[in-house]
């Protein structure tokens, strides 16, 4: 079973991961906008190009941000999976294998 600081290391990398990954989208958004808009100044394209560019630009942006979602909620699922808390019908099932068990040595210990 891990403990709550491991679940809390866990959590706050997951959190930190999530927020690289997220300011480096953001980052290449703003780089892609700045090219776009270097090359419409410099009349390396027309300004329909431009809003092309711009358009595929924003169109891979928004498959890497989705990408990144599924990434991040693949990640979460897993680490959870490792934090897996009984339920409390699992906590009586064995409180009463427990009583059963103690039972049983009892009688055990009074015929030896």
């Amino acid at each position: 079973m891990i403990n709550t600081q491991e679940r809390n290391n866990v959590g706050e990398q997951v959190t930190e991961a999530w927020l690289q990954a997220l300011g480096n989208i953001c980052w290449a958004q703003e780089q892609g906008d700045k090219i776009v808009q270097m090359m419409l100044e410099q009349g390396k394209v027309t300004r329909e190009e431009g809003l092309r560019m711009a358009d595929r630009l924003a169109s891979h942006i928004r498959q890497n941000q989705e990408e990144m979602q599924r990434w991040v909620q693949s990640s979460v699922q897993m680490s959870m999976a490792a934090f897996r808390t009984p339920t409390t019908g699992q906590i009586d099932d064995l409180n009463r294998k427990i009583e059963d068990l103690t039972k049983k040595v009892e009688v055990l210990t009074k015929k030896g």
